[in-house]
């Protein structure tokens, strides 16, 4: 069981990471090619992919803080089925609010 326990909190770990670090680097990107490019139809869309990279961010955090808060140590794990790319999808569709439904 203490394997398990390790095994399953250094999956949660790898998995925050990649989550902070994913908007971490468009942020980072697009604003790097900011200083670069003076192009203002560019600078819309690299200014709307920083907000959008920040906002992911910002749902990443507030989701492990109430992982954190929680009071419960019991994780069980089961499997979902997800779009390929849940960011993708959302600029698909940005008026879906986020929510996705199976079909």
């Amino acid at each position: 069981m203490a394997d398990e326990t390790r095994i399953a909190h250094e999956q949660l770990l790898s998995a925050v990471a990649h989550e902070f670090r994913s908007p971490l680097a468009v942020i980072t990107g697009y604003a790097e090619l900011l200083r670069r490019r003076d192009d203002p139809g560019f600078r819309e869309t690299a200014v709307a992919r920083i907000e959008q990279a920040a906002e992911r961010l910002s749902l990443a955090i507030d989701d492990l803080l109430s992982l954190l808060e929680s009071d419960s140590t019991d994780f069980a794990r089961r499997l979902v089925e997800l779009p390929h790319d849940l960011g993708r999808e959302q600029r698909r569709s940005p008026t879906s609010g986020g929510e996705y439904q199976s079909s």
